[in-house]
């Protein structure tokens, strides 16, 4: 399992945001704003509030935080700004999934546009702003681009022949200006103010990008050949989204970003007689991304034990952990009938959690509190397999 493949599969949990950026002319960058670290306040939000996880995002240049749920990158009226958001902790980039929303300013006087972003460099990283989308400079032969990145962008403006209605992929902080992929013989056009879904897969070798207008049905789809880990340096990076604005402005809102359910992870060494009838997967109730705390560095996982039969479980069963070295297993709580269960750490690696007799079928979930020193980037980076065995 390569560490950390954050979007793949689909979650309860979903990180929301929004991006306002306004109607230009095109126009030179200005200077980027200064940049900061923000955290959401401790509580989550419902998921009927949008919910927006706390910690997990990093706001530069003009973006803040929207309401209580999102991300506004630029302001609409203010011209020449850029800004960024982009997640607090890196993600496994080597092989994922993922699917957001979003919705733009209608009409042809719109401009400039966005982009998806993963990179490697910091969650402050911002390119310039108007036809640079935040990204990168907006002619080809500028500066200022984020180096060590990808970018899909979704643009509006027409800087140098990409025309009013294009998308295309870029790295290394390029241009995000020509060559460019015109939507308009498809049907998706950007300024029709209709709300947009993307949905992006990576195999490793090839980006598969798919643009549908939800309201339309029409749609259209780009194959990038891209060595995304090689671009950006390694499997992990920062992903998010950059906006820019210039001479014109328009309101450019990313809805929705649908975080994944975690890897499956292999089974450890044998230590003992597996149990087929009980199995256990990290729980999607999860935030994503997963990250311990700064100072304790202690993180807690939901596991959910399954109980496939149709009878409950007559006998004590143990979930067993194998960890990297380094990670500790440091507690766990959970109720099984009235009765809390028992933890029993046994040393690195494995770990085990020692589970008593009378799981009924169905779900049982179970909260495991590790310890995770800095350097660990992705969940399937420090559990390495968990197996139910027999005792």
């Amino acid at each position: 399992m390569l560490a950390g493949n954050w979007f793949t599969g689909s979650s309860r949990l979903a990180q929301w945001w929004q991006s306002v950026t306004s109607p230009r002319q095109s126009c030179p960058a200005v200077g980027n704003s200064p940049r900061r670290h923000h955290r959401f306040r401790p509580e989550l939000e419902s998921l009927e509030d949008r919910l927006v996880p706390s910690g997990l995002l990093t706001f530069n240049g003009s973006a803040v935080p929207y309401g209580s749920t999102g991300v506004k990158l630029t302001t609409k009226g203010v011209l020449g700004e850029a800004g960024s958001v982009f997640t607090s902790s890196r993600l496994g980039v080597a092989k994922f999934t993922t699917q957001f929303t979003f919705q733009l300013s209608g009409g042809l006087g719109t401009a400039d546009g966005f982009t998806f972003t993963i990179q490697g460099n910091s969650p402050r990283a911002l390119g310039p702003g108007g036809g640079g989308l935040g990204y990168g400079p907006d002619h080809r032969g500028g500066g200022g681009g984020i180096p060590k990145s990808v970018a899909v962008k979704f643009d509006l403006y027409n800087n140098e022949g990409e025309g009013t209605n294009s998308t295309g992929l870029y790295t290394n902080g390029a241009a995000p200006t020509v060559p460019a992929i015109d939507l308009t013989s498809t049907g998706v056009n950007l300024h029709s103010g209709d709300v947009f879904q993307v949905s992006m897969a990576y195999d490793g070798t090839t980006l598969t990008v798919t643009t549908r207008d939800t309201l339309t049905g029409r749609s259209a789809t780009q194959h990038y050949t891209v060595n995304i880990p090689a671009i950006v340096g390694q499997g992990t990076a920062f992903v998010g989204f950059t906006g820019g604005t210039g001479a014109f402005t328009a309101t450019q809102t990313i809805l929705t970003w649908t975080l994944p359910a975690p890897p499956t992870l292999p089974a450890p060494p044998s230590v003992g007689t597996p149990f087929p009838q009980v199995t256990a997967q990290i729980s999607p109730v999860n935030t994503y991304p997963l990250v311990p705390d700064p100072v304790t560095h202690l993180l807690s996982i939901t596991i959910d034990l399954i109980n496939g039969s149709p009878a409950a479980v007559n006998q004590p069963v143990n979930i067993v952990f194998q960890l990297s070295p380094g990670v500790t297993l440091e507690g766990a709580s959970g109720t099984l009938g009235n009765r809390p269960f028992v933890t029993v750490p046994v040393g690195l690696p494995p770990s085990n959690v020692s589970i008593g007799s009378g799981i009924a079928p169905g779900v049982l979930p179970l909260v495991e509190t590790f310890k995770v020193p800095f350097g660990f980037f992705g969940l399937s980076s420090f559990i390495l397999g968990m197996q139910v065995y027999l005792p």
